[in-house]
């Protein structure tokens, strides 16, 4: 394998895109529309493509010399190829659909049980899954993960939903095929590509009250060989919702204040076919937020503001052979958030820089079974003012994956590892992290019913702001890691319209009923607590926290045609507690963990005719504490939203208009996420799109 063009290639990608330290600083731009960035990202292009030019002769030499017969490509990622006994909730376009002027936050909180910790509408907003932490949820864009090196997570009001083409949550951990920060579960948010499809154009226009107005825009253009497509969106709002101030003496009538949003962005997606056997993607994603924070329920006034920019860059070389594909990536993050607050003269501009670049390789054998091999080396540095220097970190790993499914394909098991080791700015040593290991197993007792389970080693590195914070930092903290196990039975059932052998498989669906529930394990030690040493609090791996619960879902579709009807019922349960505790905290031994409610549930009902369409969702949270003693908590509450939109197709040529309004929080229900922090009322929407599909011939 070391005279391989996957070594060839990852060597030389390791040599350009890895800077120094100092080179890296020097290159970090402050506005990243500038001159040098886009110099920067043609750069790497022009290497990619000369590397994939030169690779691409030796692999074709090489599986033409080899291989004949019939081509077999293999082109899902590592969440498809390796899935079993993983459970993954992937949207429907429907869904997508009714939320494209929104953000992700928005969306995950109507489409699925996934706990939010929002600040408030457009304010920060953090996932919770099965108990953890927000740092212990991966998020990845086309693979890469895309949480903050500074404090480990996402913010998921600044993921407009309206770049992404697909939205996949994987439940559980799986540190083994993403590495570290997947300890609970991970988002992913994927770019598809659909060659041969011509032109195709968008623009859409949402209005909302709180004078929140969003437009959107997309243009793509695809040849049998190459695919250019282009996606912006454009938001403003003044979020100056009324609400009740339940905090204060006479639960005074009050009107949000300091809480304006301004978005904007795009993405670029390029796919080139270079050959039969050969593709290359260019991704760019940047993107510009500005958003005031408003005072909490406690306080009068706030002047604070935060700003955030960003560059994503990402460029990947694929190549099919008979019984293998070969990958090669590499990416770019240059992120940049500047904090403001003149009432106690605070000026902070942090900078973070990101590198990545990964090679796998995937190869059928035996038949049925598929190896993943892979290496992945991952450099970030940052420069916050708290921090004493510019500390940088380096995660160089190697993984591998085997799935293997029954001749029937009525089982199928994976098993795989990630073994990693990190060095760094003071460290004195390398440190290693201990193999991570996971298998899982699919198995149908019957075509309606299956079992899933799995169980797997998952980790967490200490964020640079636990290890670099000044005055507070822990340079000697130890990664967070456990194990964690699940157990599910799903029953999938079908009514067709007609029964028997001679039934076609295409056959008319006219219901289809799906149940599955799930039921979780995991313990978690060295999980970092910040405690007050002193004048000041620091970071200590304190805490072992054992989180298990069950996860239930129940779906029906039915069509009647022309009425498609869809009804569906889900309910989790979380326990999620601290089994070891900081010392003179005896009184939180045991006692469930903040911000993670006990019970959620929720109830959808849609409705399809001819056009139009009609969505209710019925949303219920339970209590959530507020303090680690769990005397304090804020009450339970219910949230209900309504959708409907009406499609009307223009002239049959592939045109088409569709006419939107929602009312969220239908029932005007008064309601804390996060504790004094004020969410809005009832709202509405109303929002129009024009679409253009060129008519492939």
């Amino acid at each position: 394998m070391g005279s391989s063009p996957l070594v060839i290639l990852h060597h030389c990608l390791i040599s350009y895109v890895f800077l120094s330290p100092n080179e890296v600083i020097k290159y970090g731009v402050y506005l990243i529309g500038s001159l040098n960035l886009v110099k920067h990202f043609f750069s790497h292009i022009a290497v990619l493509l000369l590397l994939v030019s030169s690779g691409k002769l030796l692999a074709q030499a090489k599986s033409d010399s080899i291989v004949s017969g019939p081509e077999v490509t293999v082109y899902g990622n590592r969440l498809q190829e390796f899935d079993a006994g993983v459970k993954v909730l992937t949207t429907d376009s429907a869904a997508k659909e009714r939320f494209r002027n929104n953000n992700l936050t928005s969306f995950l909180e109507e489409n699925t049980n996934i706990y939010i910790k929002s600040y408030g509408i457009g304010s920060l907003s953090t996932t919770a899954f099965r108990g953890a932490s927000a740092s212990q949820t991966s998020v990845l864009w086309n693979g890469f993960n895309i949480q903050s090196p500074m404090n480990g997570t996402l913010d998921l009001a600044l993921v407009p939903v309206s770049l992404v083409d697909q939205v996949k949550v994987q439940f559980g951990g799986c540190g083994a095929l993403w590495g570290s920060g997947s300890v609970s579960g991970s988002i992913h948010l994927d770019q598809k590509p659909y060659y041969n499809k011509g032109l195709s154009l968008r623009y859409g226009v949402n209005y909302g009250s709180f004078q929140n107005l969003s437009h959107i825009a997309a243009v793509s253009y695809s040849k049998k060989k190459w695919i250019v497509s282009v996606k912006g969106f454009l938001n403003n709002a003044k979020n100056n919702f009324p609400y009740t101030n339940t905090a204060q003496y006479g639960e005074p009538h009050q009107r949000q204040t300091n809480a304006a949003l301004q978005q904007y962005g795009y993405m670029m997606d390029h796919y080139f076919k270079i050959s039969r056997r050969d593709q290359l993607s260019l991704r760019m994603w940047q993107q510009y937020s500005s958003r005031q924070i408003p005072p909490t329920m406690l306080g009068d006034l706030s002047d604070a503001v935060q700003k955030d920019w960003f560059v994503r860059l990402s460029s990947e070389w694929q190549h099919n052979s008979r019984k293998a594909t070969y990958n090669v990536r590499a990416a770019y993050f240059d992120e940049y958030l500047l904090y403001k607050e003149k009432a106690i003269a605070t000026n902070s501009l942090s900078h973070s820089i990101c590198q990545i670049t990964e090679a796998e390789t995937k190869r059928m054998l035996f038949g049925r079974g598929l190896l993943n091999v892979g290496i992945n080396n991952t450099y970030t540095t940052a420069k916050v003012d708290a921090y004493q220097g510019v500390p940088f970190q380096n995660r160089s790993a190697l993984f591998a994956s085997f799935k293997y499914s029954g001749k029937k394909e009525n089982w199928k098991i994976n098993a795989g590892a990630r073994k990693e080791v990190i060095s760094g700015s003071r460290y004195s040593k390398l440190f290693e992290v201990p193999i991570m290991p996971f298998a899982g197993a699919d198995l149908w007792f019957t075509k309606k019913l299956m079992l899933k389970t799995n169980a797997s080693r998952n980790y967490r590195v200490p964020t640079f702001n636990d290890l670099y914070w000044n005055p507070g930092g822990n340079p000697n903290l130890k990664p967070e890691q456990g194990w964690s196990e699940e157990l599910g039975l799903n029953f999938i059932h079908q009514i067709k319209e007609c029964t028997g052998d001679q039934c076609a498989a295409n056959a008319s669906k006219l219901a289809a009923v799906n149940f599955s529930s799930t039921v979780f394990n995991r313990n978690i030690d060295n999980w970092i607590m910040w405690i007050p040493i002193g004048n000041y609090w620091s970071p200590t791996n304190i805490m072992k926290v054992w989180s298990r619960g069950i996860e239930n879902s129940a779906d029906v579709k039915f069509n009647l045609n022309p009425i498609m009807l869809k009804l569906g019922v889900r309910y989790d349960y979380t326990l999620s507690t601290g089994e070891k505790v900081a010392p003179g905290h005896q009184n939180e031994l045991h006692q469930q963990l903040i911000y993670v409610p006990p019970h959620k549930a929720s109830f959808i009902a849609g409705l399809a005719f001819k056009g139009y369409s009609f969505t209710y969702t019925q949303h219920y949270t339970s209590w959530v504490f507020t303090q680690a003693d769990d005397k304090t908590f804020i009450d339970p509450y219910w949230i209900g939203n309504f959708v409907c939109s009406k499609t009307y197709a223009l002239g049959g040529k592939g045109a088409s208009v569709n006419f939107l309004f929602k009312v969220n929080n239908i029932w005007n229900t008064p309601y804390q996420v996060i504790a004094y922090r004020a969410m809005p009322g009832r709202n509405f929407e109303i929002g129009m799109s024009i679409q253009y599909n060129q008519i492939s011939k």
